[in-house]
């Protein structure tokens, strides 16, 4: 899976019509941006604990496609499932990338 860095995420979110307000994505368009697409999500709180530091709360999305044709056998298709899971320091944050690796997991796939 491929390493994003803040310019990738919202590269890839944008160019899917989805852009960063002042204070980051909106954690509700993201959301229903996944669910108008058919994808299932959820983000849920983790705890962190670095070494010899204080814990910190993260989160952790996940996005899980069903139905995906695109994966065969040498006699005919066969459904298939595809996931993407993301962490970050916000739950908004966490489904940001999540999202953006779906979508470009799918460009590449289909580049």
């Amino acid at each position: 899976m491929p390493q994003y860095v803040d310019a990738d995420v919202d590269r890839i979110l944008a160019s899917h019509g989805l852009a960063p307000r002042a204070d980051g994505y909106s954690l509700l368009e993201l959301e229903r941006f996944a669910t108008t697409r058919g994808w299932q999500w959820s983000v849920e709180p983790v705890s962190a604990h670095p070494a010899g530091g204080k814990p910190q709360k993260r989160f952790r999305a996940l996005v899980l496609v069903s139905g995906d044709t695109r994966l065969h056998l040498w006699r005919g298709r066969v459904l298939g499932m595809r996931q993407t899971r993301a962490t970050g320091s916000s739950d908004t944050g966490a489904l940001a990338l999540a999202v953006a690796r779906m979508l470009g997991a799918t460009t590449e796939d289909e580049g």
